[in-house]
């Protein structure tokens, strides 16, 4: 059985369902076909605390460690406004109202997404910028590391690693420049 996500997509956006939350679904389901079709309709994705627990698709995609999904909001964002626009999407914060307010960065951070840091950083994410907690993406991938290296799995002990040294080189590469 195949499933035709995109058709159904552009069938509902013709009877002109509520679209609400596709986005996020689509993100988080990484039906990313479905989401550039979404994004190419024009379906908005607003972070709201009674969804999602408040998290932009960006956040979804960098928990889940998805550089794929992540490329194909970047790209969205900069055609519709630039640089600036795709800034402003990987430093966005969860919804108001949630326990732990957190941006991207410090998603990728807590599910040691090493490749989605990277990503982040390279397109504009503020290292200095922390969650709720007061926390910065660095303090978040530190603790993940520790957490990992009493775990079984080398891999992801390796990738934590790497997630704590890229953000620790942006914080020094910001300090030098300042």
């Amino acid at each position: 059985m195949t499933r035709n996500f995109v058709g159904c997509v552009k069938t509902f956006a013709h009877v002109g369902a509520d679209m609400q939350g596709t986005v996020h679904w689509a993100q988080h389901c990484k039906a990313h076909a479905s989401l550039r079709e979404l994004l190419r309709l024009g379906v908005r994705s607003h972070a709201n605390r009674e969804a999602w627990e408040g998290c932009t698709p960006m956040m979804l995609a960098a928990a889940q460690n998805d550089t794929y999904g992540m490329g194909i909001l970047m790209d969205h964002a900069e055609l519709l406004g630039g640089e600036e626009r795709v800034v402003a999407l990987v430093n966005a914060h969860q919804a108001s109202g949630i326990r732990m307010r957190a941006s991207a960065l410090h998603h990728a951070a807590d599910a040691a997404a090493d490749l989605c840091t990277q990503l982040l950083l390279d397109r504009g994410a503020r290292v200095e910028v922390r969650s709720s907690k007061g926390e910065t993406a660095l303090v978040v991938a530190r603790r993940r590391a520790a957490i990992a290296e009493k775990g079984p799995n080398r891999e992801t002990f390796d990738a934590a690693v790497r997630c704590r040294e890229t953000p620790e080189e942006a914080m020094a590469k910001a300090k030098e420049e300042r």
